[in-house]
């Protein structure tokens, strides 16, 4: 797993030290506890609380892995219609766009199957 604490730490230093009047005692608090602090206790923590919010996709995007029809490429009779096909991730929630593609996926297999 790529660590990414080293810059992670120093986007919390310049927030924190750089938190000015408006932050007050606890701006000040934060500011030398972590000054007390070593790399290695700063990592640790990072470490321990980092998370992501993001949710995964693009697993089979469409044009790699699925073609426009999100028909697998090279197997026939299978479709993936989830997160998996876009491209890039929104920049907002996911659900609504699973819910198109799902739609839209139901709408093309049925012609492909009807079709045959």
């Amino acid at each position: 797993m790529r660590k990414p604490a080293n810059g992670l730490a120093k986007t919390f230093d310049l927030i924190v030290v750089g938190a000015g009047a408006g932050a007050g005692a606890a701006g000040a608090t934060c500011a030398g506890r972590l000054a007390a602090q070593n790399s290695k206790a700063v990592d640790a923590h990072i470490d321990a609380h980092l998370g992501t919010a993001y949710h995964q996709v693009g697993t089979c995007a469409i044009g790699a892995v699925v073609c426009h029809d999100l028909a697998v490429c090279g197997i026939q009779g299978l479709w993936v219609a989830d997160a998996s096909v876009m491209r890039r991730i929104t920049s907002a929630n996911t659900n609504a766009p699973c819910i198109m593609i799902g739609y839209c996926a139901a709408r093309l297999i049925t012609q492909q199957i009807k079709a045959k």
